[in-house]
């Protein structure tokens, strides 16, 4: 039950509480309670009330029979009263259990006395001539002038107050506790414990609150971890850039400065230093590039020209254009499975860039002696799958998934920068990524390297094509 519902019929049962008090106080004041004593003295006394009103009917033709008749329509019968018609001294009729005691003597012989009481037995005597009409109840209340407090009242409005003291308590539990239990979250959450959840079994406002609180922290303890991970790699990306830019700064102020102090005395040292330098300021003119296309990709702040290719014809012609030239440095390129339409949208100079990342790769850790390299394209249901596969000694399995990361290189590579900045295949990955596919690596006899990117069906636009 909801909390909105909980609150509507508590106050609706408080009210018809308060109102049921309220009448029942009122009904009581007026009538009451049930006493048949005082039902009795009340008829004794309307009795009296009748009999003073019909005294002057009797008198004018006095008929026993008739006063018998008209005190039984008086409501005499089945009561505690009783009445008794006397002609001096005798008897001469009665109605119910006429008591015969002292209390009936006096009442005929006490001519100036009407009522006679003893306990709760009390008499009402009437003359008419050498009559005399007794009147006499046996469950007489005597009536007090002095006006009593009632208390049940009191002690109604007491219970009422314990019964809506009950439902506020009950009505304030199921409200404290949910909130106890939030504000016990978020001191957890405060104290940096991001992995607490709120464990709540109703079914009412506070379960989708509970429910909301731990989605939030999950999404915080995620946007922290990825914080974590972001910081993590920002300072390896500064301690890579610092190590890659160090050893060609380091060799061009070397050489600068045999330059400078005349240690190169003759024309053919000072050429061999001069080209030293240009070729160091060439490392890192590349290093600069390399990671600016990098931040660019990572900030997604890099737009893409998108056209339809066939990938298989692109991948035909970039092994044409660069078998020859990889070849005189010890790769040698292999088409294998290369298939027709195999359509795909890319931006065909970044995916050049990839290819030749993974050819550079391939050249500087392939296989020592007759380095070679498969490349394959195929369609894949959705996909078309581009494979490199070379015969090099593959890359440890813990060292796998690290080889996309940001200036990730093994130790060898990191030892010689000559080898590369460790942005490589990085940005290949960005740029695939971009380009809606993926990339990742496996061992299989050497290192193989799977580009997967979303097959588009339908035909193409040779004019926006450029191989």
């Amino acid at each position: 039950m909801s909390i909105k519902r909980r609150l509507f019929l508590s106050n609706f049962l408080i009210a018809v509480l308060v109102l049921s008090a309220i009448f029942i106080s009122i009904l009581v004041d007026r009538i009451g309670t049930v006493d048949p004593t005082s039902k009795d003295t009340n008829l004794f006394y309307d009795t009296i009330n009748f009999m003073q009103t019909s005294k002057g009917e009797w008198q004018k033709t006095f008929n026993p029979a008739q006063i018998i008749a008209d005190m039984k329509q008086a409501g005499l019968q089945n009561s505690s009263l009783s009445f008794a018609l006397y002609e001096n001294d005798v008897l001469l009729d009665t109605i119910g259990d006429v008591p015969s005691d002292i209390l009936l003597a006096s009442a005929i012989h006490q001519h100036n006395l009407s009522h006679f009481v003893i306990g709760h037995t009390v008499s009402y005597s009437m003359q008419i001539d050498e009559y005399h009409l007794i009147l006499t109840s046996t469950a007489y209340e005597q009536r007090d002038t002095e006006s009593k407090i009632n208390l049940f009242p009191l002690f109604l409005m007491l219970v009422v107050m314990i019964v809506l003291q009950l439902i506020n308590r009950m009505l304030f539990q199921s409200i404290i506790v949910p909130l106890l239990s939030l504000e016990d979250g978020l001191n957890e959450i405060r104290d940096g414990n991001l992995s607490f959840r709120i464990q709540y079994g109703g079914k009412d406002e506070f379960a989708s609150i509970g429910s909301n609180f731990n989605e939030m922290a999950g999404q915080l303890q995620h946007l922290i971890d990825a914080k974590q991970k972001n910081d993590k790699g920002r300072k390896e990306l500064i301690a890579g850039i610092s190590h890659d830019l160090r050893t060609p700064l380091t060799s061009i102020k070397g050489y600068a400065e045999g330059l400078t102090k005349g240690i190169a005395t003759t024309s053919d040292m000072q050429k061999e230093y001069a080209q030293t330098i240009v070729e160091k300021t060439t490392d890192l003119e590349h290093i600069v590039n390399q990671l600016f296309l990098f931040s660019k990709l990572d900030t997604e702040d890099f737009p893409l020209s998108l056209k339809m290719v066939d990938m298989g014809e692109m991948l035909m012609q970039y092994i044409q254009n660069n078998v020859t030239v990889y070849k005189k440095r010890g790769l040698q390129i292999v088409s294998g499975d290369i298939q027709e339409n195999a359509i795909a949208q890319v931006d065909v100079a970044q995916l050049r860039n990839v290819f030749t990342n993974l050819l550079e790769n391939t050249v500087k850790y392939g296989a020592k002696r007759q380095n070679m390299l498969h490349i394959d394209c195929k369609n894949v249901e959705a996909d078309v799958h581009i494979t490199f596969h070379d015969n090099g000694p593959g890359v440890a399995p813990d060292k796998l998934k690290k080889l996309f990361h940001a200036f990730y290189r093994t130790d060898n590579a990191r030892n010689n920068p000559r080898l590369g900045s460790g942005l490589g295949l990085a940005i290949s990955r960005r740029i695939i990524e971009t380009m809606g596919g993926s990339i990742n690596a496996e061992n299989d006899c050497g290192l193989k390297i799977i580009i997967i990117l979303p097959r588009t069906q339908g035909g193409l636009n040779e004019e926006n094509i450029d191989y």
